[in-house]
């Protein structure tokens, strides 16, 4: 068996010296490292009857080659040369043919392409062959490629290495999420910190860089998994990312909604009257603070009234998302500053649009 020809053309060469042309991926040299290095002209010859398509379909009933003077067509069992006036032939899949000068030099052949080798000490087909680290288009690797898991020597070519890479896979996407989850939940507790030093504020900028770049790499493995083109990975993953969202993101919105339940501060009237009443009544001691970044309640806005109902002095807070303005309620009117900067302390930037007369 040749591999490679003079214009760099991978094929498998039959006795006799018919050829059944293939692409190369590895360089048909590496047998020693076991059968998931084996080329595929190497694999064109220990799987052949399998590639036979029994009723010819992709294949037609002619023989060009047969006629070429310089090269000619030699029956790969009897060696008889062979003429485009009297010929049969095996189709293969992808439409390649072998020719024969008879049916039963064709039966001799099909018969021992189809049979099982005795020295291999295999008592049944293997749960993949070779090794790829990406299809062409979606399939399992279950009697087909083994699958090459984004390192050299991660091929899954037995049951358990594929249901462990079918397990890491799954775990992928939580890893992602619960890298994007600790990011965040450290970046709202660097925050709400009070004023740190320069180095503190590098140290904590540094340390969610390092998450964020941690959280890329599972991203672009994830994307790579997807690439393989392997159905049962790819399932793993999607199954991965939905239970990711569940146990994360969800997770962590009902813990934002039930923080921010109406208070005390914030109450409507009794009776069904206004929200907050006491904007209107009580005008002599009420702050509005202007803050345009807060953009939803469950995170934002639900931040700044905490930390205005921790200062002391404050009586009342009460805040309108939509226009995004505070009103707070206090029993001293030198509270300015310490509002502002309760409010910075979180991370939002706030204007006084009203002190108390």
């Amino acid at each position: 068996m040749y591999v490679k020809d003079d214009n760099l053309t991978w094929f498998t060469e039959l006795k006799n010296g018919q050829r059944i042309y293939t692409c190369g991926m590895t360089n048909g040299t590496q047998f020693s490292r076991g059968k998931n290095s084996f080329s595929h002209p190497s694999l064109v010859g220990a799987t052949l009857g399998s590639l036979i398509v029994p009723d010819g379909t992709g294949c037609n009933a002619t023989c060009p080659e047969c006629d070429d003077p310089t090269t000619p067509v030699l029956d790969p069992i009897t060696g008889t040369k062979i003429t485009s006036a009297k010929f049969t032939y095996l189709c293969l899949k992808k439409g390649q043919k072998i020719y024969f000068e008879s049916d039963t030099s064709k039966a001799t052949f099909t018969s021992g392409a189809l049979s099982k080798s005795v020295s291999s000490g295999s008592n049944g087909e293997p749960f993949c062959s070779g090794s790829s680290a990406m299809f062409s288009g979606f399939q399992t690797t279950v009697h087909g490629t083994c699958v090459k898991l984004l390192f050299q020597p991660w091929v899954l070519n037995s049951q358990l290495k594929y249901a462990l890479g079918f397990i890491g896979v799954f775990l992928l996407p939580l890893l992602n999420e619960g890298l994007v989850h600790t990011r965040e939940s450290l970046r709202q507790s660097f925050r709400q910190r009070p004023t740190t030093s320069a180095s503190t504020k590098r140290l904590h900028k540094l340390t969610l860089t390092v998450l964020y770049m941690g959280q890329m790499t599972l991203a672009y493995f994830a994307m790579l998994v997807v690439m393989i083109y392997d159905t049962g990975l790819f399932v793993s993953l999607i199954f991965g990312f939905g239970v990711g969202y569940m146990w994360f993101k969800e997770g962590k919105r009902t813990k934002d909604v039930a923080v921010t339940k109406p208070s005390k501060t914030s109450d409507p009237a009794a009776g069904g009257g206004p929200v907050a009443p006491w904007r209107f009544q009580r005008l002599e001691d009420l702050f509005v603070l202007y803050v345009p970044q807060m953009k939803c309640m469950a995170n934002c806005g639900s931040t700044v009234q905490r930390a205005l109902e921790g200062i002391d002095g404050v009586d009342q807070v009460y805040v309108d998302i939509n226009d995004k303005c505070v009103y707070v309620l206090v029993s001293s009117s030198d509270a300015r500053e310490v509002l502002v900067d309760a409010v910075d302390a979180v991370g939002f930037h706030a204007t006084v649009l009203r002190a108390p007369n």
